[in-house]
Formats: structure tokens, sequence, C-alpha cells
């Protein structure tokens, strides 16, 4: 039995070692080919695959047989995410507005850094017509490292939709790493796996997994930081560890800004705890200027180079971001950011409370509060309308209770617990970020939704008997505080797993209506006209159907608009009598898909699926 669970953990540290070592040593090949002058190719992704390949047989200590069989196993999964991630359309409005433009540009032999505002776009158009209509071109936009995993997997599938399986390989690493920990920190077996998926399908990480926002990936990284940080607090001297918490750092710097700082912080906590509670001096003063030394080649590697997107240097970009995620439009209520007029006179903390316990909401008007326990729909539909920025419950219908459940979880075990002072680095490390951004979007700060299970730390990885202690003598005081921890875990469970369904339930949904829309378009006569309205990179969903376009605004009185968007079809009034099958003509179609909209997500974001000014003017 002792024999498997070391195989069985193996499996996991390896499994974590190979896709950390795989994502940082691919960026890293095509950081060094872009300044060779080679862009992306469909090469990239087997070189990908192949660092992998080789790490797990490095892992294995040389044993070939044994790195093939794991990596076989691995490429299930990361195969499988591929496929689906490809059938989904990418429905995020950031997603469709901003991000894929870069992914785009990077599947088109865009070299971020020989050519950053992409002059050579000109000379690929025929070859790439999704550049024709590209609106940064000669200005200029971000090469994020998770632009970049994103569109190595879509050049080498030739599906730019694949891509966003870069955000289930975050979360199979966060799963990897939390498999790994929590099966030698918590003795059930069983909960260990229930923590460790609770962990991993943190709720941002869910609800931008079908999009191209990056926070669902960067939200993994930070996930799998933090908890290397704590297992590296507790067991200093484990190099794999120490490797995959290198390299996982490089990624995040390179993935926003506000990594690098996120990045820095953490090991900050880390430093101090290992410098009082573990070396001797002379290892501690090792320590200390080793991570110095590493801090001040992260700032002048960043500050030389340019590789990350600091082109006016780290420093200067963290007190750049540091004032834009703090500038009073975001808390006074300027723009889109935040309508909650009362947050304006409260502290950070008292806004991470307030909009941590309220509904689930994409947009909150104001303050409201949900009892402990229930939900509603009106707070469950906004994850199946999968809208992936709400500014307010952003954690789930269900965090509120598992939060609060952990914590008198956390007071009641943690005096006697020998996870305490690794519990309290946890906190410590999860909200100390929240002194510099905004406490209101979970997506900003996406690991206060580990919280609960740090908390839970103390209560689930040992069994202390609560009749011994004097201030739990009467039985029934006893019995509560054992159930509370796995009324908690139960809560934290669940609030992951219903995000998951109904997040992948309404992008089956969303996808289905933009590829019946599609059908539409292809019985119209072409070229099209089409007003890409907020997100221009929809005119690719037009060339992976071989439609042709022209992007005119105002062509008809009557347009056909796609699901969730504000791009339009617009549609000849010739036309909308055109036969779309035997059964309907186009007009009548669109009227069926509208119907069907009203029926499976009424009140969604953009619903209207087509502009009738015939209906307005008879109303």
């Amino acid at each position: 039995m002792e024999l498997e669970e070391k195989k069985t953990l193996r499996f996991w540290e390896n499994n974590a070692l190979a896709l950390a070592i795989g994502i940082c040593g691919v960026l890293l090949v095509t950081q060094l080919l872009f300044l060779l002058g080679i862009t992306i190719t469909f090469v990239h992704f087997w070189v990908f695959s192949l660092i992998i390949l080789i790490t797990l047989i490095i892992s294995y200590r040389g044993k070939i047989y044994k790195g093939l069989l794991h990596f076989g196993i691995l490429s299930i999964p990361i195969g499988l995410s591929i496929l689906i991630s490809a059938w989904f359309y990418d429905l995020g409005g950031d997603g469709m507005g901003t991000h894929q433009e870069a992914i785009l540009g990077l599947q088109s032999e865009w070299n971020p850094i020989k050519d950053p505002y992409f002059f050579k776009a000109e000379e690929l158009m025929e070859k790439y017509p999704v550049l024709e209509d590209m609106p940064w071109l000669k200005r200029g936009t971000t090469k994020f490292f998770s632009y970049q995993l994103s569109a190595i997997i879509a050049k080498a599938f030739n599906h730019h939709e694949s891509g966003k399986a870069i955000n289930w390989i975050g979360i199979m690493l966060s799963f990897s790493i939390a498999a790994y920990v929590f099966r030698q920190w918590i003795p059930n077996p069983t909960v260990a796996y229930l923590v460790a998926f609770a962990w991993a399908f943190n709720p941002v990480s869910i609800y931008q997994s079908f999009s191209y926002w990056q926070d669902g990936f960067i939200s993994s990284l930070m996930a799998t930081l933090i908890l290397i940080s704590l297992w590296l607090a507790k067991n200093p001297r484990h190099i794999s560890s120490w490797i995959i918490y290198f390299v996982i750092m490089l990624v995040l710097a390179g993935c926003k800004k506000s990594g690098i700082g996120f990045g820095a912080l953490i090991s900050m906590g880390l430093g101090v705890f290992l410098l009082v509670f573990h070396f001797k001096w002379y290892q501690k003063l090792i320590l200390l200027g080793a991570m110095g030394l590493l801090g001040v080649l992260l700032l002048i590697g960043g500050q030389l180079s340019g590789l990350w997107g600091y082109e006016r240097g780290v420093l200067n970009t963290i007190i750049q971001t540091i004032e834009l995620y703090n500038h009073d439009g975001i808390w006074y209520g300027a723009g889109s950011f935040n309508q909650v007029a009362d947050y304006a006179q409260m502290n950070r903390w008292q806004v991470l409370f307030y909009s941590s316990f309220s509904r689930s909401l994409p947009v909150a008007y104001e303050i409201d509060l949900m009892p402990l326990f229930l939900t509603d729909w009106q707070e469950l539909r906004t994850f199946y309308y999968f809208f992936e920025d709400p500014r307010a419950g952003g954690y789930g219908p269900f965090f509120r209770t598992s939060v609060v459940l952990s914590l008198i979880a956390m007071l009641l075990y943690i005096w006697k617990s020998d996870k305490r002072f690794i519990t309290l680095l946890g906190v410590f490390s999860i909200l100390l970020p929240c002194l510099f951004l905004a406490t209101y979007w979970a997506r900003w700060i996406p690991q206060i939704g580990l919280l609960p299970m740090v908390m839970l730390l103390p209560a689930i990885s040992r069994e202390i008997t609560f009749n011994k202690l004097p201030a739990f003598r009467l039985n029934r005081l006893a019995s509560l505080g054992r159930l509370v921890p796995w009324v908690a875990l139960t809560y934290a469970f669940l609030n992951s797993l219903v995000i998951l369904v109904l997040y992948v339930s309404g992008n089956i949904f969303g996808t289905h209506m933009i590829r019946q829309q599609l059908m539409v378009v292809n019985q119209l006569e072409q070229p099209v006209s089409m007003g890409t309205g907020w997100y221009p990179s929809n005119r690719y969903w037009l060339q992976r159907e071989d439609i042709p376009y022209q992007i005119e605004w105002g062509t008809s009185p009557y347009a056909l608009q796609f699901y969730r968007t504000n791009t339009y079809i617009y549609i000849p009034e010739d036309q909308l009598d055109k036969p779309y099958n035997e059964q309907f003509s186009i007009a009548e179609r669109l009227d069926d898909l509208k119907r069907t909209v009203n029926l499976y997500q009424e009140g969604q974001w953009l619903n209207e699926v087509w502009l009738d000014t015939r209906v307005k003017d008879n109303q």
C-alpha cells in the first residue's frame, strides 16, 4: 500500500513538473526564435510536447518506458482539451474585443520582437486574410506569454479556437500540484482529491476557460504558485518544487503586468518564512542573497530586453499598473468599471467583504448581500449566461458560506495543528495583493477564491479530539466542531461544481446559436455586409466558414446580430423572404432563433439575434 502511495505521489509530482517546464521551455524557445527572426509555426507545439516527454523521462531517472507511458496518459487530457476548446466559440467580451487580435497576429507570422507594430502584415494579407481588417496594425499591441501559448496551439492545429486549451492546461497544472500536496497533507485520499478539485477548478479559472480572457490561465498560475510556496515553506529542500516555483514565476511575470508584482509578494512571504523557521545562519544569508539576486536579474532582464512587453521598464510598469488598478475611475464609478456608489466611502477591505458576500451579478448597481447557505436563480444565471467578469459575488454562489465556515474551522483547529504557520502564510499570501488592486473585481484578485481551502488545512489535515479541550466538553459542541470543516468543504466543492456545470451549459447553448446564425449567413447573397462593433475579431468566424464579407455599416435597416455580441450582418430587404430551407424563410428562421434564445436564456446580454425595424415601426 505504501508503494502504491509513493507511485501516485510521484505521478502527480512528475505531471506538474513536466507541464510547468513544458510551458516555460516552449516560451523561452519562442523568445529565442523571435530574436532570430523565426515566427510561430506548427513545430512549436511539438517542441512543447518534446520538452514534456524529456522532462518525464528524466523525472523517472532515465526509464524511457515509464516516461513514454506517462506522456501517453498526459496526452489524453491535453488532446481532449484542445478538441473541446476548438468546438466552442469564444463569446467572452474581452476575448472577442481585444485578446484574440494579438493571437490572430501571432498565428499569422507576427514577430513581436523584431516587428512590434507588425509592418510586415501588408505583405502577408493575401496569405492571411484576417490581417486585412486588424485594428491594431501599425499601432502595436501586447505580446504576453499567454497569447503566445494560445497561438502555438492554434497554429499547430490550424484552428483559432483551439488555443483556448491553454486555460485547461493551466487547470491540469494546478490540479497536479494540488493532488501532490494535499495527498500528503490530508490523510483521507477522497478528501484530498475533493480539495484539489476545488483548488484547481476555482471560480475565475472555470468561468474563463472557454474564452481568451487572460485571467483564467493566470488564476491557475497563481493557484499553483501559492500552493507550491506553501509546500516549500514546509519542505524547503525539495528540488523539483523549487524548479516548478521559479518557472511559474517566470511565466506569470510574462502573462500580465500585475503578475510580476504578485510573484514578488509571494516570494517575499516565502522568503521571510524560510528565514525565520529554517536553515542555519549562514544558509539564511545564502538564501537571502540568492533571492535578492534573482529579483535583481528579473528586473534588469525585463528592463533591458522588453521581451515581456515592459518596454518602459519593469519598475515603471509595476508602478503604472498599481495606479491603473486603483485610479478614481475604478473606485468611484467612472466608465464601465464600478456602479456601486457606496463603495466610494469604503476602504478596500470593506469593499472586498461586501462584494464577496453580495449576490453574484455581472454589474452590481447596489449592495445586495445574500444569506449564507442559500442562493437563487438570479444569482446562478450569472454563470449560466457565461459572464466571465462578474463585479459582485465573483467567487460563486456558495463562496460566502464556505469562507465563513472555513474561518470558524480554522479558529477552532489552528492552535493545535502542525499546519498553523503554513495556514497563516497562505492567508497572508492570498490577502496581501489586495493592498494594490480593486477588491470587488474577482478576475483581478482570483486568489481570493482559494481562501476556504487554505483556512480548512488545520481541520482536515489531521484528527483532533475536541472533547479533550476544556472549552468543548459538551458532546454537542464537540460534534459541531467536527462537523463544521466538512460542511465548509462540501460548500467549497459544490461552488466549483455548480459554476462549472452552469458555465459549460451556457457556452454549449451560445456556441450552438452562433453556428445556427452562421448557417443563415451562408444563405445570404455574398459578399455580405458586416459591422464588427466592439468585437473586430468576429470577422474570423466568416473567414473560417469561407463566407466573403465587406466591413460596411448601416447598409440595410435589417440585420442579423450575432448572439451575445453587437456584430451585425446586414440583410437587404429583398432577401428576408428568401427561403432558408423547406420550412422557413430567412426572416422566419431568425424569428425562430429569437424564440429559442428567449426560451433558454431570457435576459441574456446582447441576445437580440436580429434587428427588425419593421416590428419597431409598427409598435
